[in-house]
C-alpha cells in the first residue's frame, strides 16, 4: 500500500514552502478535538491543528475552516462537530474532511452514522492524516470495516478490561 502521508517529512517543511505548496484545487475542512482541559494540555489542538495543515499542504488541499471541540465524543452533541456537518452541507464544494485520526472525529453511533451520510449521500471524503488512510464511498468494505473496528475498540476493550489489569504479584500462583 502506498504511504498517502510521511509526517517525518512534514515537519520538515519551512513555512515559505508549506504556503508555496498550497495551491491546491480541492476544499477541505478540517477537525480537532481533545476530550477535556487536562487532555488539551497533553494532547493539544494546536498540535493536530498544525499536523493536519501540513498534512493538507502536501496533499494540494486547501483549507476552508477549521473546527474545533474540547468535549468528549462518546456522546452527540458537539458544538464544533455539529457545526463541520453544517458546513459541509452548506458548501458542496468542499467535500474533504481533515482529522488526525478516527477517535478525534467520532466515538458514538449517531455521529458516524452523521458523517456516513456525508460520505455516502455527498460524496464527502474524511482523510486520517495519522492512520495515512482516506475513506470514501468507493473505500473498499475491508477498509470500512477497520473504521467500524476503530469506533467500537474504545467501547469494546472496556468490557473486557472494565478494571485496571491486576499486577503479576495480586495474580494467584496457580494462574501464573
Amino acid at each position: 500500500m502506498p504511504v498517502l502521508f510521511d509526517p517525518e517529512s512534514a515537519y520538515t517543511m519551512s513555512t515559505p514552502e508549506i504556503h508555496d505548496h498550497v495551491r491546491g484545487s480541492r476544499r477541505a475542512i478540517l477537525y480537532a478535538r481533545v476530550s477535556d482541559k487536562e487532555q488539551e494540555q497533553g494532547y493539544s489542538i494546536q498540535a493536530q491543528q498544525e499536523f493536519l495543515r501540513l498534512y493538507a499542504a502536501q496533499h494540494d488541499l486547501v483549507i476552508d475552516k477549521e473546527f474545533v471541540d474540547v468535549h468528549t465524543a462518546r456522546r452527540p452533541g458537539r458544538g464544533g462537530f455539529n457545526e463541520m456537518l453544517h458546513y459541509l452541507r452548506k458548501n458542496p464544494g468542499c467535500r474533504v474532511i481533515l482529522v488526525e485520526k478516527t477517535d478525534r472525529l467520532y466515538r458514538n453511533l449517531a455521529d458516524t452514522a452523521a458523517v456516513e451520510a456525508l460520505v455516502e449521500g455527498s460524496g464527502v471524503e474524511v482523510h486520517l492524516g495519522k492512520d495515512n488512510q482516506i475513506y470514501n464511498k468507493t473505500s473498499r468494505a475491508a477498509d470500512k470495516y477497520r473504521e467500524f473496528v476503530n469506533l467500537i475498540w474504545p467501547h469494546f476493550d472496556h468490557f473486557i478490561w472494565p478494571h485496571p489489569e491486576p499486577k503479576y504479584s495480586q495474580v494467584p500462583r496457580e494462574v501464573r
